[in-house]
């Protein structure tokens, strides 16, 4: 009796038995039969195992596209499409596809049945955790920012829009583009990276690509951060060429250097 199942078939049974002395003419009996229609849970066997595999499906994506995260700070909230289309059963198998790849915020997966042929769009709102660096003190505009000035916290990064830092000595140096508040996240609109190479420095320039690459010396005519595109001039040919600064004195004439 503690199984469902066997519950309803004991049910069905008992009111059989009481039913079966007004079968005494078919129309009756017939009326009666019709009664016995299955309760509501019956259907929960199909809309139960799609919950599940949509279930499976999202963590498991979430495992495979947030490796680093731990578990905790992978959440997710699931809203489900109305029991009438889960209700759907699927003898072969079901087929998930998002429709982007699976990021903090609003997302859309859909499931497929391709027999009986069925799909619904399920929409999926993932949050990820993560300790970024905010001011542990307030900062003024201009003032290069110390591993001291800066803390972590933990936030949930779907509302950070702006970006974000998650090591405070990655900052090390940096400026601060604007005065901030304590407590404040520093974003890369905020953090102004500190130069690798000032105006007059000797450099080293870099040319070609792969195993055929060619050093020289030049002077740089501008300061530059890294990845900037800067004027440098080659010190034994006297000419002035573009190139981006890949490391403190050092640049290169190729914008993806390796």
């Amino acid at each position: 009796m503690n199984n469902r199942n066997s519950r309803h078939f004991y049910s069905l049974s008992a009111a059989v038995s009481k039913g079966l002395p007004l079968c005494a003419n078919i129309l009756r009996c017939a009326a009666f039969l019709s009664l016995l229609s299955l309760p509501s849970w019956a259907n929960d066997t199909a809309l139960d195992a799609n919950k599940a595999a949509i279930d499976s499906y999202v963590l498991e994506s979430l495992f495979e596209n947030f490796p680093d995260t731990d578990h905790s700070d992978r959440q997710y909230t699931i809203n489900y499409p109305p029991d009438s289309v889960l209700n759907n059963g699927c003898p072969a198998k079901v087929y998930f596809e998002w429709r982007d790849k699976p990021s903090a915020g609003n997302n859309t997966l859909s499931m497929t049945c391709n027999e009986p042929l069925w799909k619904v769009y399920i929409p999926v709102s993932i949050e990820i955790f993560k300790d970024v660096v905010v001011t542990a003190k307030p900062l003024s505009r201009g003032q290069p920012m110390l591993p001291s000035d800066l803390t972590l916290q933990r936030m949930p990064t779907s509302k950070l829009r702006s970006g974000y830092f998650t090591d405070p000595k990655a900052l090390t140096d940096y400026e601060v583009q604007r005065t901030v508040k304590i407590g404040q996240i520093i974003t890369p609109y905020m953090a102004k990276p500190p130069f690798l190479v000032n105006r007059g420095d000797w450099v080293t320039i870099i040319s070609g690509s792969g195993g055929l690459r060619v050093t020289s010396t030049g002077e740089a005519l501008r300061d530059g951060s890294y990845g900037d595109q800067i004027l440098v001039k080659n010190v034994k040919s006297n000419t002035r060429l573009k190139a981006w600064v890949v490391k403190k004195g050092v640049v290169s004439t190729q914008k993806d250097f390796n």
